[in-house]
This record gives structure tokens, sequence and C-alpha cells, in this order.
């Protein structure tokens, strides 16, 4: 009996963008920057993200300025995504992911906004909520691993912000 092909595990890496400027009537909120604050945030997680990711990880970003300028903080090639717009919805952000790993890509960051965020956290889970917040610069690692009864199944391998890297947040 031929033993069954192992399937290459899947990660997926849910990275919330930095503190950003209010929205206020002046500046529009796809073109809200980070605050000094936000700076600080995504530069302490990109120095762990860049500890721990492959190095062949695809990111993929908002064009929202805020996403852009977290994403910026990892010194890494990105592309920017429409589909992870602020508005996105959680079955946009999914098809997003599926595709990325139906073509080959294991390794998968995503740099964006809460809702979708968190909905894609327990669409992946299977949690019973949509009501999931990830905290600003937060980081939610999923990884994938493939169950023969079950297909592929995701699992939480690690939640981190930046307030546990550095004591100022």
């Amino acid at each position: 009996m031929a033993k069954p092909q192992s399937k290459k595990r899947k990660n997926l890496i849910l990275w919330r963008h930095a503190e950003a400027q209010d929205c206020v009537l002046s500046i529009n909120d796809f073109s809200r920057e980070l605050t000094n604050k936000g700076q600080g945030q995504a530069a302490v997680m990109a120095d762990w993200l860049k500890r721990q990711l492959a190095k062949d990880v695809t990111v993929l970003v908002s064009p929202a300025v805020r996403a852009q300028q977290t994403a910026q903080a990892l010194h890494l090639p990105y592309q920017t995504q429409q589909a992870l717009l602020p508005e996105a919805t959680v079955d946009e952000v999914v098809l997003l992911v599926k595709d990325a790993f139906k073509h080959h890509v294991n390794d998968l960051l995503l740099v964006g906004h809460q809702p979708w965020l968190g909905q894609v956290v327990a669409h992946f889970l299977l949690l019973n909520t949509l009501d999931l917040s990830l905290q600003k610069s937060a980081v939610w690692w999923l990884e994938s691993s493939y169950c023969h009864n079950q297909g592929e199944i995701f699992k939480l391998v690690a939640v981190l912000s930046p307030r546990f890297i550095a004591d100022q947040f």
C-alpha cells in the first residue's frame, strides 16, 4: 500500500495595521497615516515577524495608507491588493487566501483591517462568531495541517501584540 503523500503545512499570518490618525473631516479614512505610536508598533512587530517568517513569504497589503505604512516596516516586497480594502467582506478575503494557497503559496501574510481580519480568523478556526477583534498591530498566526478525514484544518499557533514585546505600548 502506498504511503499517503504528506501535505505541506500552510501558514496564514494576519497583521492588523498599527495605530493611525483619528478619522476627521479633513482626512478621509483611506488616507489616514500611522501616528508616532503606530510607527513604533509597526517597527516592533515587523522586527518580530522578520525573525519568524519564511524567506518565500507572500505579503499582501490593503491599499489604505495606514496598512501600507505598517507593511513597509517589514522592509520586504509586498503586493497591494484591492480585495483587502477596509470595507472588504470576509468572503472576498477568504477567496483571496484560498486562491493564494491553491497557487502554491505556503506562507501568506495579510496586512489589513477590522472587521474582516477577525472574521477571517473566525472562519479558518471554525468559530461560531464573527465578532473577533484584533488589537491594532497585533499578529494572529494560523497554521494548516492535513487530516485524512477532514481535509485541511487550521489551528492557532500564535497571537502577539506590540505591548508584549515592548512595554511602551
